[in-house]
């Protein structure tokens, strides 16, 4: 009796979920003399490694008014 090979299946790969697009000027700190300042870390963002948010920081601290 002959057996069939049933063909292989390729596993599922999963799907990543996709990094929203974040402009360059987004980034932007503070503009000074005509340059673009950007936030420490910008190129992460760019390379997909972190957030927009993660580099932004922010404090926890009240602000005091004097």
């Amino acid at each position: 009796m002959e057996t069939i090979e049933k063909p292989k299946r390729r596993k599922a790969t999963q799907a990543r979920p996709k990094q929203p697009v974040v402009s360059l000027e987004s980034l932007v700190y503070e503009v000074m003399d005509g340059q673009p300042l950007y936030y420490r870390g910008y190129k992460d963002v760019l390379a997909g490694k972190k957030t927009a948010e993660e580099i932004m920081g922010s404090s926890s601290l009240p602000v005091r008014s004097r």
